[in-house]
């Protein structure tokens, strides 16, 4: 090792460190505060995390990500083999959502155009989150939490929860770190204001998907068909 890869090494490792405790700071505060007992969340922050880190960092980051996940998950009192599968999922869907990215034709990932988000969220937040979904759901069944009839609304909701995380977090990230780790990288006008209008819109769609809300403004056989599917 020469001196310059014996300099790097120190910051390389805080890197790792740093992107570990992320996730397993989100996570934490997720099914903290933002999961009912026994049911998944509606919308997991640490997969957005995950997917950013692994886009940014490559696969070692990857690594990063299950030591804060396994953590995490031990941490809130998860059976070892139980947090053993999550991290894998949760792994796997970082590595999978971010190689099916990449693969995609004209991708960058500075987000210059709306194409690129949309390319995180179909493969990253959708593909990439059925893979943890799967893995997880199937810790859940196999620890007795939910019964095999339970397992497919659990997979739905566990991609549904994992893939808002990806539309809130990792386009955040991605536009995020450059501006951070190179100054003459910050995004212009443009992709400031393409970005505050996609995370509003998100934000909004969440709390009426989500939160019910406007649906009191609504005509009230509108507001019967939604709340009751009448």
């Amino acid at each position: 090792m020469n001196e310059s890869e014996r300099r790097k090494a120190p910051a390389d490792v805080l890197r790792l460190l740093g992107v570990a405790a992320a996730y397993a700071f989100t996570s934490w505060l997720t099914r903290h505060y933002f999961s009912p007992v026994n049911e998944v969340s509606v919308f997991y922050l640490a997969s957005g995390v995950a997917l950013a880190a692994v886009l940014l960092g490559g696969v070692r980051y990857a690594v990063a990500v299950a030591f804060g996940s396994l953590l995490v998950n031990l941490l809130l009192g998860d059976l070892l083999w139980v947090a053993a599968l999550n991290t894998c999922g949760v792994t796997l869907a970082a590595l999978t959502g971010s190689w099916l990215i990449r693969r995609q034709p004209m991708f960058d990932i500075r987000l210059r155009s709306l194409r690129d988000c949309a390319l995180v969220w179909v493969w990253g937040g959708v593909a990439g989150s059925s893979v943890s979904a799967v893995i997880g759901g199937a810790s859940l069944w196999l620890s007795g939490v939910v019964d095999a009839n339970g397992y497919p609304s659990l997979v739905r909701d566990w991609v549904m929860g994992d893939a808002l995380g990806v539309v809130l977090m990792t386009p955040l990230l991605l536009l995020w770190w450059p501006a951070v780790a190179h100054h003459r990288s910050r995004p212009g006008p443009r992709q400031i204001a393409e970005g505050l209008l996609i995370l509003g819109c998100t934000l909004l769609a969440g709390e009426i998907v989500f939160l019910d809300a406007g649906h009191d403004l609504l005509p009230m056989n509108q507001h019967l068909v939604l709340v009751h599917g009448k």
